[in-house]
């Protein structure tokens, strides 16, 4: 009969996503030893803060390259 569809790439993902951070989310309230062990090799805020920033700002100048790049061959043909 009518089974479901697979879902989609992006559901699959959501849905693991969803799974393992339900996951340490228990594993922190409960507090076994492993996960206090793994909750101290956590960078510190600011480094993540950092990271994100620094990410975002090569990701935005590899785009503008990118896009001026195309701007150019474009004007040309």
């Amino acid at each position: 009969m009518g089974g479901r569809a697979a879902p989609c790439e992006t559901c699959g993902r959501l849905r693991t996503f969803m799974v393992v951070g339900s996951g340490l989310i228990a594993a922190i309230y409960l507090q076994p030893t492993w996960a206090v062990a793994v909750a101290q090799l956590m960078p510190s805020p600011i480094w993540i803060g950092s990271g994100l920033c620094a990410t975002s700002v090569v990701g935005l100048g590899l785009r503008i390259i990118r896009e001026r790049r195309v701007d150019v061959e474009g004007s040309r043909g």
